[in-house]
């Protein structure tokens, strides 16, 4: 997967106004802090123009690319969802917004919540030269102390942000803000976190929380009941992957991206107002082989399994045609 061409085009314009030494030795100092998370020290923030830019360069397409993935889940189970409005919250440079009006391009209305003062500024010369028909409105803010006192978006993107909630503030503070995010929600909540054993604990305690306040949980669980899986983690966890293509700039910018292309982990959550469509199976695993199908899943009755699909199984042709993360 690459970015669409005129965000791709709008990115190498934009670095042009920075030196190549300028971005690569910001890339650098990003993924020194990335490293360093676990560190008491560690402070993960974009401190400059430059390294927004190197961000928008090596990470953009990564985190657009695994919300694309979860949008074509979305599109699957709820496939009469059609939203108007939007709330993207944490939003940096326009990411998840950037997916969803690929998607959905009537949206006409977008609110997007960014804290970082460098993404922001960048993530709004990207939609002002992609999307300049869009009304959007962007707020400088810190989400937990975020008062959403407008009427509901149809659809809320809370993506990489509730797990460092957890991680500097506390529980507390984390089902404060998915509260407010749940009361902000018309119609669907997309939340994406890094597809780490970290990522997917936090996701389990904001799912149980959501189901409390009566939201369907529409993917990638098929099932409302516990995740069968919780108590294998950090051996085994919920999460998936998208190859992403690494541009020209990204290459330049990143100096250890020798390889055309990199996998991004992610793990997620869509809670819906409305009961979706639920499939049999969600593919939890790369599916092995032909004749027969062997895959990992987690099924609608609540357990998570591995089951072989021949080829007399009614199944057979989509398995064979499935991928890790599809719904069967």
């Amino acid at each position: 997967m690459q970015l669409p061409a005129n965000l791709r085009q709008s990115l190498e314009e934009f670095s042009g106004s920075f030196k190549k030494s300028e971005l690569e030795s910001a890339s650098i100092a990003i993924s020194e802090r990335y490293r360093r998370l676990d560190k008491k020290d560690a402070m993960l923030g974009i401190n400059s123009p430059s390294e927004a830019m190197a961000y928008g360069a090596t990470r953009l397409p990564a985190t657009y690319s695994a919300a694309c993935n979860v949008i074509d889940v979305v599109m699957d189970c709820l496939p009469d969802f059609a939203p108007l409005s939007m709330m993207d919250v944490g939003a940096g440079p326009a990411t998840a917004s950037f997916a969803a009006l690929e998607y959905w391009p009537d949206i006409a209305k977008l609110t997007l919540v960014e804290t970082n003062p460098h993404l922001l500024e960048l993530g709004k010369r990207l939609l002002k030269s992609t999307h300049a028909d869009v009304d959007s409105v962007w707020q400088q803010a810190e989400i937990t102390s975020l008062n959403f006192a407008n009427e509901p978006n149809d659809l809320v993107i809370c993506g990489y942000v509730l797990n460092e909630i957890e991680q500097e503030k506390g529980q507390a503070a984390l089902e404060s803000t998915i509260k407010k995010l749940w009361n902000a929600t018309g119609g669907i909540l997309v939340i994406i976190e890094p597809g780490t054993p970290s990522g997917y604990r936090a996701l389990m305690k904001i799912r149980e929380q959501l189901i409390e306040e009566g939201a369907f949980i529409a993917a990638p669980c098929p099932h409302q009941s516990d995740c069968p899986i919780m108590d294998e983690a950090p051996k085994k966890w919920c999460h998936f992957s998208v190859r992403v293509e690494r541009s020209k700039l990204h290459r330049q910018v990143k100096q250890d991206a020798s390889l055309s292309y990199e996998d991004e982990k992610y793990s997620y959550i869509v809670a819906s107002r409305h009961k979706p469509s639920a499939p049999e199976y969600r593919i939890i695993g790369h599916p092995r082989g032909t004749k027969p199908v062997a895959a990992d899943v987690c099924a609608n009755s609540g357990e998570a399994k591995h089951i072989t699909i021949n080829k007399s199984h009614p199944k057979y042709k989509s398995f064979r045609k499935a991928k890790w993360g599809d719904g069967v």
